[in-house]
């Protein structure tokens, strides 16, 4: 049985793709050492753009830390607002109301 590294695997899958119209292919790779990648897969005509991310600074740092942070506050209030909604089946518009303003789900709708 035969062996292939990754990136011999990936040229041959390219070369076999490469002039056919009715395939698009989109291959998107990362990596912390470019200077450790095969040379084959850099060459002219393998691949259209090469990206390269530097090292952020202290502003872009914290401008990621308060993404993941926004995120995060999203996610809790998109879940808390299904779970209100759910809890909420029988609850006509006063008394979501008046639930939310007591803030310790003691309010039962009065049915």
């Amino acid at each position: 049985m035969r062996f292939l590294s990754l990136s011999t695997a990936v040229l041959v899958v390219m070369s076999d793709l490469y002039g056919k119209p009715d395939v698009s292919v989109v291959v998107i790779g990362a990596t912390n050492r470019p200077d450790a990648l095969d040379p084959a897969l850099r060459r002219a005509g393998r691949f259209d753009q090469e990206v390269s991310v530097g090292i952020p600074d202290e502003s872009a740092r914290m401008m990621c830390v308060l993404l993941m942070f926004l995120l995060l506050l999203i996610c809790c209030v998109h879940f808390f607002i299904q779970r209100f909604y759910r809890i909420c089946h029988n609850f006509v518009s006063p008394d979501s109301v008046i639930l939310s303003r007591d803030g310790q789900g003691n309010y039962k709708p009065s049915l």
